[in-house]
């Protein structure tokens, strides 16, 4: 074979194999995954929207807040609960308080007879507290009495708003209003949030905003009161730099404070007698009892010792609120001052 050849030969194999090489790293370009680089998850805060496959739910609320139905209540949650998964947790906070704002002012307008349920509602004659009722019972009564008074069309409003967790109660000074119950933000977003947030949502979906001053008087039984103010204790103890620690701290120098102080119409003290009333003494006791080394029972101790020193001087004029409040601050300084 002559010299000629054999170059045209070497030549054409490097030709070859330079076309193969090439054809080998375009391949292997194409399999090679696409790595897109995340958005900070510290600047979800900073905006007014959700990113991360969140532009069309920005839009579907945008719509909702310029024309509100429950139809369109129905499409939010659906694609909400779609996209929570694949969210950075940042922007699932955020996604909660966005779509939390938009509901809660909008509400009462989902429907055009929502006025007219009101309306009904407001004519019920048993809708008051009665002393032998736990926190509970009138509620459940009440709504007895209201769905029976309803015309069929008015039934099926109920039951659609009631399936997206919206109730009915009667405000002081306001009468009957529309309320959003905070199961609802334990149904959609709580198993998404992180574990402190999870146990907010939990006790907070328990006590369902509760009304505790009505008619200048306790519409929460202080037993209840102590149980709430007890989960609250131990949630600020075993979290106290959570998402809602503030929240948490409120509610609990709320319950606690009305637990000991009472209001007009349920008072602490019985000042016929010129001593701490009767059955008000037995509550403490069984709370006492029932939660014995806890900041409660301190409280309540140290209450009544002060309550009972100033009504052995025939100090009749006691402002029960004010001795409380200092109590509750004092007990409470070590978890609630982390």
């Amino acid at each position: 074979m002559s010299k000629t050849k054999i170059v045209f030969i070497v030549l054409a194999v490097a030709v070859l194999v330079g076309a193969v090489w090439k054809i080998v790293r375009e391949q292997h370009k194409k399999a090679i995954p696409v790595h897109i680089k995340k958005t900070n998850p510290k600047n979800f805060a900073e905006k007014d929207s959700v990113p991360l496959g969140g532009t069309e739910i920005n839009r579907q609320i945008g719509s909702f807040m310029r024309a509100p139905s429950i139809e369109r209540v129905a499409r939010i949650e659906n694609d909400i609960q779609k996209i929570l998964p694949d969210l950075e947790i940042e922007a699932r906070y955020k996604l909660l308080e966005q779509w939390r704002g938009a509901l809660q002012a909008k509400v009462h307008l989902l429907d055009p007879e929502q006025d007219n349920l009101l309306s009904v509602y407001g004519h019920l004659d048993d809708t008051d507290y009665t002393d032998a009722e736990l926190y509970e019972d009138p509620k459940k009564r009440t709504e007895l009495s209201f769905i029976s008074k309803l015309n069929e069309k008015q039934k099926k409003i109920f039951s659609q708003l009631s399936k997206h967790y919206i109730e009915i109660e009667i405000e002081e000074e306001v009468g009957p209003a529309y309320h959003l119950k905070p199961a609802y933000w334990k149904w959609l977003f709580a198993p998404y949030l992180l574990k402190p947030d999870q146990v907010f949502w939990d006790q907070s979906s328990l006590e369902n905003d509760p009304v505790i001053d009505f008619d200048a008087g306790l519409a929460v039984d202080r037993a209840t009161l102590a149980d709430w103010a007890f989960s609250w204790e131990q949630y600020l103890k075993r979290y106290p730099r959570s998402n809602y620690s503030k929240d948490a701290q409120e509610r609990y120098k709320e319950y606690l404070t009305y637990l000991l102080a009472g209001l007009e119409n349920t008072p602490t003290i019985d000042f016929e007698t010129n001593k701490i009333d009767e059955d008000v003494e037995k509550d403490f006791n069984k709370i006492i009892n029932k939660y014995p080394n806890s900041s409660i029972a301190k409280s309540i101790v140290l209450f009544k010792e002060k309550v009972n020193e100033k009504l052995a001087k025939n100090i009749t004029s006691i402002n029960t609120y004010n001795v409380a409040e200092l109590l509750v601050k004092e007990q409470s300084s070590s978890f609630l001052s982390r």
